[in-house]
């Protein structure tokens, strides 16, 4: 997942050509199953550690919103999520849940970083619903062996070893 978030960032710190070159290449490696895989295991540990307390801090949510997100993307879209969770909760998530994560933005923007919540039961039960959800998906989702070689050669080649 981490070379496609970085092929997907809108921040660029170095142009080259090597971008070019190897992101067609790189969507032929996608992985539904790994990506979602990664996501959902994000969303759970963020749940299970931070949000399952009597006090939570705000920006854990979005340490769990985002991956659930980037799943229903997948699931959806079947291609590599964005980067910019603004640009999936516009896309996936309801109009009511929207309501309740815009309040949490601006309690998380206008609080201390330490500063912890009282859980926000309508986001927990989204969270909690659509981990569950999502591994039901995720068990159902089939995929077909890839052969590396060419990736292979791509970075043997970039690597100067022909």
């Amino acid at each position: 997942p981490t070379l496609f978030e970085w092929l997907q960032s809108p921040i660029v710190y170095q142009q080259t050509d090597f971008i070019e070159r190897i992101r067609p290449l790189a969507n032929q490696y996608f992985s539904e199953k790994k990506m979602l895989y990664h996501y959902l295991n994000t969303a759970r540990t963020q749940m299970n550690k931070y949000l399952s307390g009597d006090k939570v801090k705000p920006k854990k949510y979005f340490y769990a919103l985002r991956p659930i997100l980037a799943c229903r993307w997948i699931e959806k879209y079947h291609s590599v999520p964005p980067i910019l969770f603004d640009d999936l909760v516009k896309e996936l998530l309801p109009s009511q849940m929207q309501e309740h994560v815009s309040r949490l933005l601006d309690i998380k923007i206008n609080g201390p970083e330490s500063m912890e919540i009282d859980p926000i039961i309508p986001i927990q039960y989204y969270i909690i619903k659509n981990i569950k959800e999502l591994d039901v998906y995720v068990q159902s989702d089939s995929e077909e062996k890839k052969d590396w070689k060419a990736l292979n050669q791509f970075f043997l080649e970039e690597l100067g070893h022909d």
